[in-house]
């Protein structure tokens, strides 16, 4: 199956009956989530056409921040989501959901506003991540990640927000990321990073937001 053609929109179908079967709880709020027609009748997804006869899901959007459905969904978060292959907005926020950010996500090249946070995933953040030449938005904030920010990121050339504060981050913040130009929040902060705060981040003209409080880096821009 080539999720990629774009016929193929039971890719999509399969993905998120896949990620709704792994709930162990919450499973009621996706009770939409039945039938072959996700376009017409499935709650808290969008779809669109992608050519003159074919729709895909281009956005996934499970953000129950300040409703009653917070912490309800207790489940993993596992590949599937990497069938949908036209998705440009992945957000799944405030849920008890553990897994780890699968390198199979590296081949979703429209993606473009990647949104995971305070759920409790765990694990690194693969640097496979770097082919996502469209992203606008990487957040995956108040989790429970380890390891250090891949140095591969810095081409990411399209950034404009970037934030992993409140996880387990570790080791220096890469010199590299001065390439970011267009980048306009750098939230590195509650983090175990350490070492010297790169001078090269000085010529991120644009960034009106940078925070790496309560981490363990030294010095000033």
């Amino acid at each position: 199956q080539d999720c990629a053609q774009p016929a193929n929109l039971q890719c999509d179908i399969d993905a998120l009956l896949t990620f709704k079967s792994r709930l162990i709880e919450g499973e009621s709020i996706l009770s939409s989530w039945v039938g072959d027609d996700p376009c017409a009748d499935w709650q808290y997804i969008r779809c669109k056409n992608v050519d003159a006869i074919n729709q895909r899901i281009f956005r996934l959007d499970l953000d129950f921040y300040n409703t009653e459905f917070v912490n309800q969904m207790l489940g993993k978060v596992g590949p599937e989501f990497s069938k949908m292959r036209y998705v440009e907005r992945l957000e799944i926020n405030n849920q008890k959901l553990s897994g780890v950010l699968h390198k199979e996500f590296s081949v979703l090249d429209q993606l473009e506003y990647f949104r995971i946070y305070q759920t409790q995933l765990t694990g690194t953040l693969p640097p496979e991540y770097s082919v996502l030449s469209k992203i606008t938005e990487f957040t995956c904030s108040f989790n429970s990640l380890s390891g250090n920010l891949p140095v591969e990121w810095s081409t990411w050339e399209n950034l404009e927000y970037l934030k992993i504060g409140a996880n387990q981050f570790s080791s220096s913040i890469p010199e590299e990321f001065s390439t970011l130009q267009n980048l306009l929040t750098f939230d590195l902060g509650i983090n175990q990073f350490t070492g010297e705060l790169p001078k090269t981040l000085s010529t991120l003209s644009n960034c009106e937001h940078f925070r790496v409080s309560e981490t363990e880096v030294t010095g000033t821009l």
